[in-house]
């Protein structure tokens, strides 16, 4: 009895889970092939390393038990977090500086687990595809997206034109990733997540391939970008303790600004709210 491709389609997109779960962590293994080459080049493949490894934790999660969404959100953020310190480091080449990098990349995580858990509660309690739920992912899809685009621009800047193919596969990746929030998080599909999941399994296996033929072909040239042009500032006459209070005040208002302009433009793409 012949079998209809729909049919293993399906079949396929109801292992979703464990696809991922596999394509992830091979895409993570691998880069300890690449480990003993150029020392310049380990701190961008740690944090591309690591990425794959919270991806994976994730499917393990929902593999073996159902966590709940916030924990889900955390893990998702996380992996973001993880691709932009790989951008910095991809970015800085040999002047990356792992302590810098740390304090903006910790300061971020900590803004994104308290809206994650923070407005949970509100979210839950609101409709399936309400505007609060919009608001509640709106930030962590539209981080997900900008620093995946960033990292296919980078390998453009390090890699000429032949890093094409990989801007182009990072960009996709991105788009499909946005189905995956609003059918899971915001209108709590199961049906739907379980068929966006599945172009992610393939996501994964073309990323991981096409980094890891542009790494083995040549290793790149780490010096440092320099994309935003040095210019002397004028030196504030400010006490330390004064510049630090009005830094704070500063981020924060920054941070809830683009909190509140992430969640309009999410729900206006996706849904013309």
């Amino acid at each position: 009895m012949a079998i209809s491709g729909s049919t293993i389609l399906e079949s396929l997109t109801r292992q979703a889970d464990a696809l991922n779960l596999v394509a992830a962590t091979v895409v993570a293994i691998s880069a300890l092939i690449l480990w003993h080459r150029k020392p310049d080049t380990r701190a961008p493949l740690l944090f591309w390393m690591l990425q794959w490894f919270v991806v994976a934790s994730l499917y393990v999660l929902r593999w073996a038990t159902s966590p709940p969404q916030p924990v889900e959100l955390v893990l998702v953020d996380l992996q973001s977090i993880l691709v932009l310190g790989f951008c910095i480091a991809f970015y800085s080449g040999t002047s990356f500086r792992a302590g810098y990098a740390a304090v903006l990349l910790v300061a971020l995580a900590f803004f994104l687990v308290l809206i994650d858990v923070g407005l949970f509660g509100l979210a839950s309690d609101s409709a399936p595809g309400s505007r609060l739920r919009y608001f509640w992912v709106g930030p962590s899809a539209c981080l997900a997206s900008l620093v995946f685009f960033a990292s296919g621009v980078l390998f453009l800047l390090r890699f000429g034109w032949r890093g094409a193919w990989f801007t182009v596969a990072s960009v996709l990746y991105a788009v499909f990733q946005w189905p995956v929030y609003i059918s899971f998080l915001v209108k709590q599909a199961p049906v739907e997540v379980e068929r966006w999941l599945f172009p992610l399994v393939l996501g994964k296996v073309i990323l991981g391939g096409l980094f890891y033929m542009y790494w083995s072909l040549g290793d790149p040239e780490m010096t440092p970008l320099n994309l935003i042009p040095q210019r002397n500032l004028p030196r504030l006459n400010l006490k330390i303790g004064t510049a630090k209070l009005l830094g704070y005040l500063g981020s924060f208002a920054l941070a809830v600004l683009v909190h509140f302009l992430a969640t309009w433009l999410f729900s206006v793409i996706v849904d013309g709210h």
